[in-house]
């Protein structure tokens, strides 16, 4: 089964309640993601909806300790052995006999047969958990640990009834595999209109060879019943999914509980626009090795959020994140905000994939003449990464940037116009606060300098 989840709608919690009603029935599940933080995020799911039909001795996380989140390593296999007495023995008569003189034949031997016990305790105690645990935990590249392999080698008859692999537009097939080959049934989650693998090879980004299995699959016209598309979202006020909806989602709605959230202004009782354009045409980008950064931008990045918290006094400042697909813009806010003493959350859009915000500022940072739109504009081509940028916000989207390079792309000019007609249908945007701007711009050229001679570390931003 694929299952398509548009932003918003909810794909994780879908997947954990089938993971629920799967394990009622006494199957065992191998779940997976590409990465740690997305196993995580299932798993925590279940931890908290535990119940007396599904509990911690049920789940199993694979994995390195210190890639396992704090709250989700009670269920963690590196956990379980820590906890067992006769292993903190061996371990502790080991340390004592590693400080001692080995010389002597009597004593290589012991310390050599502790070891070796240790090691065979240790190898039953794990074989012991993965076969009572029903919920098994793993990255892709996880589900290949030594120890599901041994048993699977030692006990034919070991299988999993099905395999889930979330975030599987994000994952490289030969990755999906992995768990695969493992499993009598398949369940994919994902959306090929968000962020695609990471593939640093030229050869492996020709054409067909960067297509994962989810994106494959979902155009190989499978039955009906083979895809499901989420179609109801619950995140953002309709207008911010609007263009998302036109390009991709023609099906996608907004739940009524969300379809008209906004802003209120504290001072005023007005509302903001959920959408929010401030287009800047001043200094072009300045280019560092193969990133960019925009001093302008990050000022009125800066001058921004300070209007948000003057106006809105009920939004804290982790309910504003901030946005830019160059990794030296990201550097170069993170310093300005921190300067100005503000916890604002500053990332890139890799950064922000699954999570949302009450608001996000994009800072799209290209401003330039270049006719070559692949050299003009680099990554803000990826509409996929747009995509994603936009649908973090659930309230309002404040896109900063140059209009006139952005609208040379014909598909960047669509989001582009969405936003202009924000403005003649709602109340004007609030203005970007002016107090001390002068110094303001001071300081962001300051650190925009410091940034431009320390950039010794290789960073690759754009695939120009």
């Amino acid at each position: 089964m694929l299952i398509h989840g548009p932003p918003g709608t909810g794909k994780t919690s879908t997947l954990i309640e089938i993971i629920r009603q799967l394990h009622k029935e006494g199957k065992r599940v191998l779940i997976c993601a590409n990465t740690h933080v997305a196993t995580c995020n299932i798993a925590r799911g279940l931890l908290v909806l535990k119940d007396d039909t599904l509990k911690d001795d049920d789940m199993c996380r694979i994995g390195l300790q210190d890639k396992i989140a704090p709250d989700v390593q009670c269920i963690s296999l590196v956990t379980y052995l820590e906890q067992n007495t006769k292993l903190k023995e061996y371990q502790k008569a080991i340390n004592q006999m590693s400080k001692q003189n080995k010389n002597s034949g009597a004593m290589c031997e012991m310390y050599r047969k502790t070891i070796k016990e240790f090691h065979e305790l240790e190898h039953t105690l794990t074989r012991e958990k993965l076969m009572k645990s029903k919920l098994i935990f793993a990255t892709l590249a996880g589900a290949g640990n030594q120890a599901l392999i041994d048993l699977i080698r030692a006990d034919p008859t070991f299988t999993f009834d099905c395999a889930i692999i979330d975030e599987c537009a994000q994952a490289l097939e030969v990755s999906c595999w992995i768990p695969i080959l493992k499993s009598k049934r398949l369940i994919i989650a994902g959306d090929h209109h968000q962020l695609p693998p990471v593939v640093s090879s030229y050869e492996a980004r020709r054409p067909g060879k960067e297509i994962t299995l989810f994106e494959r699959d979902y155009n190989m016209n499978l039955p009906e019943h083979c895809i499901q598309m989420l179609k109801i979202q619950y995140r953002m006020n309709e207008s911010i999914m609007s263009w998302s909806k036109e390009q991709y989602y023609k099906e996608l709605e907004a739940h009524d509980s969300v379809k008209g959230i906004s802003l209120k202004d504290s001072r005023t009782g007005s509302l903001f626009p959920p959408l929010i354009l401030i287009p800047v045409k001043g200094p072009p980008e300045m280019p560092i090795r193969t990133s960019y950064m925009n001093i302008d931008e990050a000022s009125l990045v800066l001058g921004m959020v300070k209007s948000l918290k003057k106006s809105l006094s009920e939004l804290k400042e982790s309910d504003i994140g901030i946005i830019t697909p160059y990794s030296f813009q990201v550097k170069l806010i993170q310093q300005v905000l921190e300067n100005s003493k503000l916890a604002i959350e500053c990332s890139s859009v890799d950064g922000f994939q699954g999570r949302e915000k009450e608001v996000i500022i994009i800072s799209t940072v290209r401003s330039n003449t270049i006719t070559d739109l692949n050299k003009s504009l680099g990554f803000l081509r990826d509409y996929r990464r747009m995509n994603v940028t936009i649908t973090r916000a659930r309230r309002c989207v404040i896109l900063i940037g140059d209009v006139e390079t952005l609208k040379r792309d014909e598909k960047l000019e669509s989001p582009i116009k969405i936003f202009e007609q924000s403005h003649s249908t709602h109340i004007q945007a609030p203005s970007v606060d002016c107090d001390g701007l002068a110094d303001q711009v001071s300081q962001v050229k300051e650190f925009a300098k410091q940034l431009e001679f320390d950039s010794s570390e290789e960073i690759e931003d754009d695939s120009e």
